[in-house]
């Protein structure tokens, strides 16, 4: 596995399991209001995502143009 695809399912995976764990722990659950700088993070997690997925599809074809 290549490097520009392990970092994007890093990504990927980090950021969902931020999301997982926000929507889970934070939204769900009885407890204080989320601050802003959370609602902040809970963005950017989607951010990740979206980033990692680009990088995983960009790293899938630069193997195919490669013909590898």
């Amino acid at each position: 596995m290549d490097r520009q695809r392990l970092i994007g399912w890093v990504l990927v995976v980090w950021s969902a399991g931020y999301i997982l764990y926000a929507i889970k722990t934070r939204l769900l659950e009885v407890g204080p209001p989320l601050a802003h700088k959370e609602w902040v993070y809970f963005i950017m997690a989607f951010g990740g995502v979206f980033l990692g997925t680009m990088n995983v599809r960009m790293a899938a074809a630069r193997r195919r143009k490669m013909g590898l």
